[in-house]
Formats: C-alpha cells, structure tokens, sequence
C-alpha cells in the first residue's frame, strides 16, 4: 500500500488522477469556519427601566475562529481589538445572530423587557443598527430573544447582545445558564 500524507484540519483528500497519490487540498467554495455561542455564567443584575446594558454572556460553549470575547476587558483576537462580551470576525460576510435573555421578578410584575443587538454595522437588508424584541406578559417572567443577519467588514465591526426592562419598583435580574440567557452567531457567506 501507498502512504497518503496528513492534511490539516478542513481539507479534503483529492485525486490527481491515475497513477498519482492523492494530495490533501482545501475544498473549493467556502466553509463555515467561523461561529459562537455563550452564555450567561451567572445572574446579572440590569437596573430597572434605565437604558440597555451589556449581557456580560462569559461561557463560551462554542467559539470556532476564535472571534468572541467571553471577557469583561478589551482584547485582541485574530489581530483585531474586540470589546467585552462581543463577537468580531477577521473575515468579511454576512452573519446570522440569536440571543434571547431571560428575566425573573418575584416582588413585582414586569412592565416590559427588550433585548437586542448593538452594533456599528449595518442589518442586512435595512437601514436601522440592531435588531428588536419586545416582550411584556405583565408576570414575573420574561423572556425576549431576538435573531438578525449582519454585513460584517471583518477588519472590526463587532456585534454584543444588550437588554433592559422595567419591573415596578425592582431591580431586574437576568438569569445565567445555557438555557436561560445565550447569545451566538455563525458565518453565512462573504456575499
């Protein structure tokens, strides 16, 4: 038998015909290399009917291509300077994004929560900078989710999630885990 040389991670085995040993190569078109998902590691408290405040989402459960910074600080990932909690692709495209954030208030019934995305890009296929949810169900609990597709340079446009809520008297608490309060994304094309 022939020994066939290792690839690198996403390639495929190819043939270069009759008589030649197959050589690995990276597969013709794009891949989806670049995605994210993280959550909220703990409850994060976001004050009562102010303006939006940053889901600090600190569990990564999932970050292929290194672009989302699960951290409180500013960081350098792929070379680019990426603020808190926030996703920034080294590769121009568009991007699908979710997030959803869920709120619990057993002193008092919610008014009304938003959650939403902020961003210096635009959405794709509108003018406005972030996608919306709105949620009121008068309870104690909440839960907005919001999900958009954004053009991003892939130079440094970052994308965070933010929410806010009113909820009487109380402050509004979000609550942590996988299930709960998550935000993630995933590359679609560089179209």
């Amino acid at each position: 038998p022939v020994a066939v040389a290792t690839g690198s991670s996403g390639q495929i085995l190819t043939s270069a015909g009759a008589g030649a040993p197959p050589t690995f190569a990276n597969p013709a078109g794009e891949t989806n290399n670049i995605s994210f998902r993280a959550s909220l590691g703990s409850t994060q408290n976001i004050g009562n009917g102010g303006g939006y405040a940053t889901l600090a989402m600190n569990v990564a459960q999932l970050n292929q291509g290194g672009c989302y910074n699960n951290t409180a600080s500013t960081a350098t990932l792929n070379g680019l300077s990426v603020p808190a909690y926030s996703f920034c692709p080294n590769r121009a495209g568009k991007y699908l994004f979710f997030a959803a954030g869920t709120a619990y208030q057993a002193n008092s019934n919610f008014r009304y929560g938003h959650i939403r995305f902020s961003s210096p890009a635009y959405r794709e296929g509108g003018n406005g900078r972030s996608g919306l949810d709105f949620s009121a169900n008068y309870g104690y609990a909440i839960n907005p989710s919001v999900t958009d597709v954004y053009q991003l340079n892939g130079t440094g446009d970052s994308v965070k999630v933010t929410m806010r809520g009113y909820a009487g008297s109380n402050n509004v608490e979000v609550e942590a885990g996988i299930g709960y309060s998550f935000f993630g994304g995933v590359f679609l094309t560089s179209d």
